[in-house]
């Protein structure tokens, strides 16, 4: 249902905070060639969650009476993430 849809998505939320607050304390931060910082921990913690976020998203298309290949939508730019929410 939607409250456990959004319960998933609030924990991936907190991970990826907390992932970011070890990479701020440990300073397992790298910076790139155009300045920007990249986490690793925040990197590995976001590989990692890819396939339990997928598995959430295809419960929720479930759940609304479609395909879990639907998840699939996120991946089309400006449109996807926007069809997703609806």
């Amino acid at each position: 249902n939607r409250g456990k849809f959004w319960a998933a998505i609030g924990v991936f939320i907190v991970i990826g905070i907390v992932a970011f607050i070890l990479d701020a304390i440990l300073g397992t931060r790298l910076t790139t060639a155009s300045g920007a910082q990249i986490g690793i921990i925040g990197i590995l913690i976001a590989l990692a969650s890819i396939y339990f976020a997928l598995a959430v998203y295809a419960k929720r298309w479930h759940d609304r009476g479609k395909s879990g290949w639907w998840s699939l939508i996120m991946l089309v730019p400006l449109i996807g993430p926007i069809w997703f929410l609806v």
